[in-house]
């Protein structure tokens, strides 16, 4: 039930890290023995037996590491700077590398989103040192500002000022799913015309990585013409509303049938039968009226519904 306490210090051959190092020759010295509670030393003498020492690796941890906010560039790469190992022993030949990136668990748009690092040491005394890599590393990404441009359509008159557009940005990096919807594209007026402003509103990204996209303006601009009547080999196509250039004044509408003042003519009579009777006193018949009746729509003429094939 007696124990005894050894003192002393003793030497291996190297300072590195290994299992059962042996001491070296002459490296115990200074031993003795001192007894705990009750038990004397004197009652025991040392004898010696198999000496060995185990080293394990020391820590060394890195710190002084800042990481950057950044716009989203469809990577996961954050730039890093300031690191700096601590735990390093006397002149140890150890030094830090991969210290300039670390990487974010997405590419995605965030605010404090984690940084995690794979540094790496080398160096003559590397292999009695593990590293720990930092921990709490934070930064944000930022949504990419984009340009979107819109081209515009030339379509015939149709009497409305609605445009179909297409839309697209060079901005938007390779291999991102990222589309475009808007609100209205719309002529000023509806009038024939080359090159005519088109007006696009309310321009949205859609997609799966939308969100790491801002538009810098949803609304912007593009030209197209707005043609005359569509013609087809029987002339001008019976469902296409044709506009008419006028020769005589710009207030004017110029038509085969005479000249409109203004786009409202008032209500024409026409070739119109009137619905008949059951039962009509014998007079003279009135069922048909003389004349062709054309509508003014916005600056074009065209037949009336009623007396289109």
């Amino acid at each position: 039930g007696e124990t005894l306490t050894l003192t002393g210090n003793g030497t291996v051959s190297d300072k590195n890290v290994g299992s059962e190092k042996a001491f070296a020759n002459g490296g115990l010295n200074g031993f003795g023995l001192n007894g705990n509670g009750g038990a004397l030393a004197g009652n025991y003498t040392l004898t010696g037996g198999t000496d060995w020492l185990s080293i394990t690796p020391a820590l060394l941890t890195i710190v002084g590491t800042t990481t950057i906010d950044r716009t989203y560039d469809g990577t996961k790469i954050d730039a890093l700077s300031g690191s700096m190992l601590s735990g390093l022993f006397g002149n140890d030949d150890v030094t830090l590398g991969n210290t300039a990136t670390g990487l974010f668990d997405t590419k995605n748009v965030g605010n404090d989103k984690s940084v995690t690092t794979a540094m790496t040491i080398a160096g003559g005394d590397v292999g009695n040192y593990i590293l720990v890599q930092p921990v709490g590393l934070t930064a944000n990404v930022t949504p990419r500002s984009i340009i979107v441009n819109a081209t515009g359509t030339d379509k015939y008159f149709d009497g409305n000022t609605t445009d179909q557009i297409t839309l697209g940005s060079d901005g938007v990096l390779a291999g991102d799913q990222l589309g475009f919807t808007n609100q209205g594209a719309n002529f000023s007026d509806s009038a024939v015309g080359n090159g005519k402003t088109v007006t696009v509103t309310g321009i949205q990204g859609n997609g799966a990585d939308a969100g790491n996209y801002v538009i810098a303006d949803p609304t912007t601009t593009t030209t197209a013409d707005i043609m005359g009547g569509q013609a087809s080999s029987f002339g001008i196509d019976n469902s296409t509303i044709a506009q008419l250039q006028s020769v005589v004044g710009p207030s004017a509408i110029e038509t085969p049938y005479g000249v409109a003042d203004n786009d409202a003519v008032g209500t024409f009579t026409g070739n119109q039968k009137k619905q008949h009777r059951p039962i009509e006193r014998n007079i003279a018949r009135t069922d048909f009226k003389s004349g062709l009746s054309l509508n003014v729509v916005n600056g074009g003429v065209k037949m009336p519904a009623n007396e289109m094939p």
